[in-house]
């Protein structure tokens, strides 16, 4: 077990905030939903939901199981969400799931290029999450027929523009895409452009659509809270009752969280980059992404957040259920 202040450069990929009346502990244990309820704010002006800044101290596990890399954006699995893993791992391996392959689901902030492209491509900085290199090797490993790996692969249910309700369409992409990868595992991120055409109740009710359409396929699925909008009037309030949402169908299903509103809120302008909406990430002096560089230069940044947490969790997966045996 690793202690860390949050304030050091060296975590900023773990600042953590409270809601009043929660302590630290309960949130890096369960990942309770809810939290969007509080009133607080943060320096930045955004509403406090997921807890308050500061040279706050938590504890990052980096032993094996299901508080694999815990954290704050990525909460230690209780037993309930553990058994659900592997129930659902196991119906996958019966229908011939790949563990080495996942799929990635959500919008423009999942068909971007900064988003795990960089690790298929072997353009990475791992700095101190070196233990993590085995994993990207297994996932490397499987080329399909464009020669795309599942890192750098274009995703049919991951476009720019896309809604839980495209996902639900038929036929549905979020299948076909299934159908084309057979992958163990997926990480999805609806919300951000969900906003715009439905309210968080309609979209909670599509969030269980889509997992059954994941569960029914034995694909085991981490749902992620969304970043801030900030180019839209009473956005931060949108946003907090979606994420609400969102913690609500993993906590009440026994789904992984991970929560990227929580990693992000306290990173210079909240991790956004300068159009408002997309996750912020590091260039290099030629003006290329280093999307993947995961020391604490590259952690400053939304995508590299993004990335970083997505593969923790797809580490988690694999401990917990075996395959990276």
């Amino acid at each position: 077990m690793l202690k860390a202040r949050v304030g050091d450069t060296t975590m900023l990929a773990y600042r953590t905030h409270f809601c009043a009346g929660l302590t630290l502990a309960v949130l890096a244990l369960s990942g309770l939903s809810g939290l969007s309820g509080c009133a607080s704010k943060n320096d930045s002006g955004a509403p406090s939901d997921a807890g308050a800044g500061g040279d706050t101290w938590v504890d990052i596990d980096a032993g094996s199981g299901p508080g694999l890399w815990a954290s704050t954006a990525l909460p230690a699995f209780d037993d309930a969400t553990t058994q659900h893993v592997l129930q659902v791992f196991q119906k996958g391996q019966k229908l011939g799931n790949r563990t080495s392959t996942f799929a990635k689901v959500g919008d423009s902030i999942t068909s971007s290029q900064s988003y795990m492209v960089d690790l298929g491509d072997g353009d990475y900085t791992l700095g101190a999450f070196a233990a993590l290199k085995p994993e990207i090797d297994v996932f490397n490993s499987v080329m399909f027929d464009d020669n795309s790996n599942t890192f750098n692969h274009e995703s049919l249910c991951g476009q720019s523009g896309m809604t839980t309700k495209d996902a639900l369409a038929v036929p549905s992409p979020v299948i076909l895409e299934l159908d084309n990868l057979r992958p163990a595992y997926a990480v999805v991120m609806y919300g951000t452009d969900d906003m715009d055409i439905m309210d968080a109740r309609t979209f909670e009710a599509n969030m269980n659509k889509l997992v059954d359409y994941l569960e029914a396929e034995g694909v085991v699925s981490a749902i992620s809270t969304i970043p801030r909008r900030l180019e839209i009037p009473n956005g931060d309030q949108m946003v907090a009752a979606f994420n609400a949402a969102i913690r609500d169908v993993a906590t009440t299903r026994h789904l992984p969280l991970i929560d990227f509103y929580a990693a992000t809120i306290n990173l210079p302008n909240n991790g956004i980059s300068d159009d408002d909406v997309h996750p912020s990430v590091e260039t290099g002096a030629d003006g290329g992404s280093l999307s993947c560089d995961f020391t604490p230069t590259g952690l400053k940044f939304g995508y590299n957040n993004r990335n970083l947490l997505t593969l923790q969790v797809l580490d988690r997966f694999r401990h917990i259920t075996g395959a990276a045996k």
